[in-house]
């Protein structure tokens, strides 16, 4: 079940990343989980994060639940690139969803924009 974007713990979220995304930074799934006080593997902290990407999706075309990934891994879980079907195009290949990730990231931060960001801007191109 999507969570609006006008509850309370799911604002308190979004404004989170927002900010990480202004000073081009990610932040790993325990520590969102800190942000909205529930365990990361609940459905409330994954729909929450998916209302919050399908919102800047359809606002700004950027998605920014990207900026969100495992700890040890530093990348996304499977589930982000199963929700990320519901917005675009996913290839299968994991290399390849590695790359649009990426990009993704780099149109979330560039869109937050903060001039920080340029200065580590990587053409993936």
């Amino acid at each position: 079940m999507p969570y609006s974007i006008k509850h309370p713990t799911t604002t308190k979220l979004y404004g989170s990343l927002i900010r990480i995304a202004a000073n081009c930074q990610i932040m790993t799934y325990e520590m969102v989980s800190d942000v909205v006080d529930l365990p990361s593997y609940r459905l409330p902290f994954s729909a929450r994060l998916g209302s919050i990407s399908t919102d800047s999706w359809n606002r700004h075309g950027v998605v920014l639940s990207a900026l969100v990934v495992r700890k040890h891994e530093g990348t996304p879980s499977p589930e982000f690139f199963d929700f990320l079907k519901t917005l675009m195009s996913v290839p299968d290949d994991e290399g390849l969803r590695l790359i649009l990730w990426a990009e993704l990231v780099r149109d979330v931060h560039k869109h937050y924009g903060h001039i920080m960001c340029n200065r580590f801007a990587v053409d993936l191109q």
